[in-house]
């Protein structure tokens, strides 16, 4: 984002034409920008003019209304924009040091975020590609359903096979990079795909349990059943419950497998048992339990990236599945942290300026990122 779009997001906020995303960009900016206090003499002085001038129409239009009953958003903004001038001057600061080395972030452009987007691979080998328009795939007894009601309707399969196909099959949901997607399972469990993820799953449990199979990452919502507990597999641990919220990280190119308890208890291995708040993390061969904020961890199926002190290898690794996006490192990984909270459908240009990318050295080709010690 410009100075010269900030300056116009800034407006939208004064005069309230400003969306409900455009004002979140906002917070978010203000609140990453917040730390970084540089002085107004060390910058462009038709840039601070310009901020100034947008925060003494702000508080002159308060001053008007102070007899009405504000809008909520109004408190929000008015909350945020003491550091507008930050904000704005900061950006126009960084980018004027980049101007001294090199200019590998000028141009960034818009990639879109994420959607609902999966496909589904039967048992005898048939793909279904998945609605767009749709959130979630609900296995019915006798057909498949989006989570609105409809029926899946696809050129793959014929009404003949589905009707005749009534034994047991294995079924894989796979989300690509930039897609994600919900299954509900025969039994009732919910299951949220992230990017970039794969679930294999009978068409209707039978047996004494109720097996699953992830690759890539998943949140769950278990419906309970006693009698048959549910088993989650993944390269190198099981995980059996018999009904909660938890969620499991197992993409491949992670360092390690990192389960993480909500609700209710979670059986790790057949040895190691998880209360709500911890997170067994399998590194190496070896499995550590410590305590975590589940807010953070499952952050992606609420709609947010959140970083706390997050590595550069880390952000990218998930703005990568997200946004589709391949990532070189030319060098040595810059060794910075990073922290925020970002709407996850913002696009990728948006995210990078929230996360004070300004500071790293990069460039964008077409969807390739590579970045710079």
């Amino acid at each position: 984002m410009s100075n010269e779009e900030l300056i116009v997001l800034a407006k939208k906020i004064e005069t309230g034409t400003a969306s409900s995303q455009e004002l979140l960009l906002y917070i978010s900016a203000c609140e990453s920008f917040q730390k970084q206090m540089i002085s107004l003499d060390e910058i462009d002085s038709e840039v601070a003019e310009l901020q100034q001038a947008g925060l003494k129409k702000f508080w002159a239009k308060q001053n008007e209304e102070k007899a009405k009953v504000l809008p909520i958003w109004w408190c929000i903004a008015a909350a945020a924009v003491a550091a507008l001038v930050i904000f704005g001057v900061s950006l126009f600061y960084y980018s004027k040091k980049a101007d001294d080395v090199e200019q590998f972030s000028n141009v960034i452009p818009s990639l879109a975020p994420g959607k609902n987007t999966a496909t589904l691979k039967l048992g005898n080998g048939k793909t279904i590609q998945l609605s767009d328009a749709k959130t979630g795939l609900v296995l019915g007894s006798d057909d498949l359903q989006y989570n609105d009601g409809t029926r899946v309707e696809s050129k793959s399969v014929s009404e003949e096979e589905t009707s005749q196909n009534k034994d047991v099959e294995t079924l894989t949901a796979s989300t690509p990079r930039g897609g994600t997607y919900q299954v509900t399972l025969s039994d009732g469990t919910h299951v949220w795909l992230n990017a970039d993820s794969k679930l294999l799953f009978p068409s209707k449990f039978t047996g004494n349990s109720r097996i699953v199979t992830l690759v890539g990452e998943g949140y769950f919502e278990v419906a309970h059943n006693k009698a048959k507990p549910f088993k989650v597999r993944t390269a190198g641990q099981e995980l059996e419950v018999l009904g909660t919220h938890f969620n499991v990280n197992a993409y491949t190119d992670e360092l390690s497998t990192r389960t993480t308890l909500l609700t209710g208890s979670v059986k790790v291995n057949n040895n190691i048992v998880l209360l709500p708040g911890d997170q067994a993390m399998l590194s190496n061969g070896v499995t550590r339990v410590s305590r975590v904020d589940v807010d953070e961890v499952v952050a992606w199926k609420n709609g947010f990236f959140v970083f706390k002190g997050s590595n550069l290898g880390e952000v990218m690794r998930q703005l990568s599945r997200w946004y589709n996006l391949d990532v070189d490192f030319a060098g040595p990984v810059p060794k910075r942290t990073f922290n925020g909270k970002v709407y996850r459908n913002m696009n990728l240009n948006d995210v990078l300026e929230v996360l004070s990318f300004s500071k790293v050295k990069f460039k964008i080709t077409g969807r390739r990122m590579t970045i710079y010690p």
